[in-house]
């Protein structure tokens, strides 16, 4: 199976969702975000963004399908789609079946892993992670939405040219510190 990279951003205390909405406001964090998500080496190709039904539907109509990827979209009780910019699967395994066969296999450069917290768990468990795009926020929330099965000792911080200006400073927002890193699986969670 293909394996994938994940992206998110998280409080103190795992937090990763209040109420439906990200329980936060960081205007960079959603630049890097959709760059990050967007970037290929390949002009031919796009990346697939993978999320739950609730992660979907937590985005505004006016912004769905996220633009210049493929969105997919996990779900059981959503109808079934396939068209040029969404498709609409009922499992993780026919989500990375589909990605792995033609056309896709050849025209998805990174599958992007966005959550929420369901479908990040469900992928580290089943080792399927590569490397984790990660913004850490300097405050809890009370989120009820929590990450549980990221073990920070099974993880190496990656500093290389493309992430070091990410990786070497502590931002500051609308009051809030984060920090932006990119981390590589070392032992699987």
């Amino acid at each position: 199976m293909r394996k994938m990279n994940m992206i998110v951003a998280m409080d103190t205390e795992g937090g990763i969702g209040k109420n439906g909405v990200l329980p936060w406001r960081i205007r960079k964090d959603m630049q890097y975000f959709a760059a990050v998500t967007k970037k290929v080496s390949d002009p031919a190709k796009r990346n697939a963004v993978l999320m739950g039904r609730k992660c979907w539907e937590s985005i505004p109509e006016s912004r769905r399908p996220l633009p210049g990827r493929l969105n997919i979209v996990l779900s059981r009780q959503l109808e079934k789609q396939n068209t040029d910019n969404l498709i609409v699967v009922n499992s993780l395994e026919s989500a990375l079946k589909l990605l792995s066969e033609a056309p896709f296999v050849d025209s998805i450069e990174t599958i992007w892993n966005i959550g929420g917290a369901e479908i990040y768990d469900l992928a580290l468990r089943e080792n399927l992670v590569d490397e984790i795009h990660l913004t850490r926020i300097h405050k809890n929330f009370e989120a009820d939405v929590h990450l549980k099965s990221l073990d920070f000792n099974k993880l190496k911080k990656i500093i290389d040219a493309e992430a070091s200006s990410e990786n070497s400073e502590l931002f500051e927002e609308n009051g809030l510190q984060f920090e932006i890193g990119k981390w590589k699986i070392i032992e699987h969670c």
